[in-house]
């Protein structure tokens, strides 16, 4: 083997060409933009206690075409983890909440401009009656809300014990710089200069969303719980279906606690409800709805991309 095999064996392990092939990828698609490896810094440092330095593959920017996109015109950031699934990871497989009536709503987080501020100041929201009809989810009942992930090898006799290589770490990541950005999104917030954004200056409402796409085949696995034996804790194969592999899913993303609340921030979270009124509270969530995407789907996901709430007003 000359060096340059063992060079690009080496080079194709650290997922770098597919973090490159995922952000070429978007930057082919009309109204994308996005740029490769930002750092951050969430929560800050304050005084001698240091902030938690880390990056994120991708942060990526689309502003929709009014003549293509009906539902949602507002600016949508998108914080995309790249993570190409070795042999002993390769099937991703998901359980959601049963029944589905009991599954957690989604939750996005989401930005509007103040209208009677003289600076660029924006009033944060959580969306909950949310949908992404092209994508097809056209009603809350569509999501997937899948809340638990698991990996197996790609033979399927293994199941992944390294913490280092699971669908929490990188969808841990993605959330961790949507929380970093969401935090300081505000006039005073630096421009980002390579994707030529300026908070307020392409938008007045900006949706955050976070990916993760991946090489891995994704499935749901899909049973009654009622079906498990108590005794042996086991489900038999005629009981339970593995749906997929799947293009896409909705992943509810449990934050830890650092996530939840930063401490370092007053803003006030919006629930707004179907009646005429709202209530206000510190903002403290729990769950993150984050996408997940197969490589092979990537292009079609983000060309397919709309997004509709009735609780976004004018």
């Amino acid at each position: 083997m000359d060096d340059k095999e063992n060079f690009t064996a080496l080079y194709n392990k650290t997922g770098i060409p597919f973090q490159f092939w995922c952000l070429s990828t978007l930057r082919e698609i009309e109204n994308y933009q996005g740029i490769i490896e930002v750092s951050f810094t969430h929560p800050s440092s304050f005084g001698p206690q240091l902030g938690k330095l880390s990056s994120i593959d991708i942060l990526a920017l689309r502003i929709p075409n009014p003549r293509k996109h009906s539902h949602y015109l507002g600016t949508t950031l998108f914080f995309i983890e790249c993570k190409k699934a070795d042999p002993q990871i390769k099937k991703w497989f998901f359980s959601a909440d049963f029944p589905k009536e009991e599954r957690p709503l989604p939750t996005y987080l989401f930005k509007k401009r103040k209208k009677e501020k003289k600076f660029e100041e924006y009033e944060y929201f959580i969306l909950r009656n949310s949908v992404f009809p092209s994508l097809g989810y056209r009603g809350l009942e569509d999501l997937d809300g899948c809340i638990q992930s698991i990996e197996f090898n790609e033979r399927l006799t293994t199941i992944n014990r390294n913490q280092n290589k699971n669908i929490y770490r990188a969808a841990l990541q993605a959330n961790h710089a949507l929380n970093a950005f969401f935090c300081k999104f505000d006039y005073s917030l630096p421009k980002i200069e390579d994707l030529n954004f300026y908070p307020g200056e392409l938008s007045k409402k900006i949706l955050f969303i976070p990916i993760v796409v991946t090489t891995a085949d994704l499935y749901i696995a899909e049973y009654d719980p009622q079906k498990v034996d108590p005794k042996s804790g086991k489900i038999k194969e005629e009981n339970i279906n593995f749906i997929g592999p799947k293009s896409w899913l909705t992943y509810e993303f449990s934050l830890p606690d650092y996530l939840k609340h930063t401490g370092e921030t007053n803003y006030i979270e919006k629930i707004i409800n179907t009646g005429s009124s709202s209530s206000e509270r510190m903002l403290e969530n729990e769950r993150v709805t984050t996408f997940v995407v197969n490589s092979g789907y990537w292009k079609e996901f983000l060309e397919k991309f709309d997004f509709f709430s009735s609780e976004i007003k004018e």
